[in-house]
């Protein structure tokens, strides 16, 4: 399936993540970390790269302020600054052992967001537990199997100019 025939899903973090309900983020971090080349972040302006983050300074790729959030067309109140990291294995396997999406906020940074190149794949609103991804048929099927329903979104980010600086 080419990449073109992807299509835009949405679904919610659990609230409640164990055993028997694993977590959507998880799962779909999972799916897209081998094609994903590049995470986003979002901090507050005036708040500090959590020291979590400070073994993959070498990855930070760049860092910019927005009032627009990731590839929706809505603005924040606010300005919002974002930090682009090179997604190499390192920074792979912190981010897939980081349990849930209610975990990207309060020490991380919010609402990651994850690139192939400059091209959307996923981005999330962590305090909603909102996960939009750009998915292949096969992939909604693997999550489908594992108990996640999912809405197909057609507002999502295909018709909306990329807001990133890196397009």
């Amino acid at each position: 399936m080419s990449a073109l025939q992807a299509q835009w899903f949405f679904g919610e973090e659990p609230l409640k993540i164990s055993a028997v309900t694993p977590s959507l983020w998880r799962a779909v971090f999972l799916l897209k970390k081998e094609s994903a080349t590049h995470i986003e972040m979002a901090l507050r302006p005036r708040q500090r790269i959590p020291a979590r983050l400070a073994a993959f300074e070498a990855l930070l790729e760049g860092q910019w302020v927005s009032a627009w959030q990731y590839g929706a067309r809505k603005r924040f109140w606010g300005k919002v600054l974002y930090l682009r990291y090179v997604l190499a294995e390192p920074l792979q396997a912190f981010v897939q052992g980081v349990p849930t999406l209610w975990d990207w906020m309060d020490t991380l940074p919010e609402d990651p967001a994850l690139y192939e190149h400059s091209r959307l794949l996923v981005w999330t609103i962590s305090h909603e537990g909102y996960v939009f991804a750009r998915l292949e048929p096969e992939e909604v099927q693997a999550l489908a199997s594992q108990g996640f329903a999912l809405e197909a979104c057609d507002t999502c980010p295909e018709r909306v100019r990329c807001l990133s600086r890196s397009c």
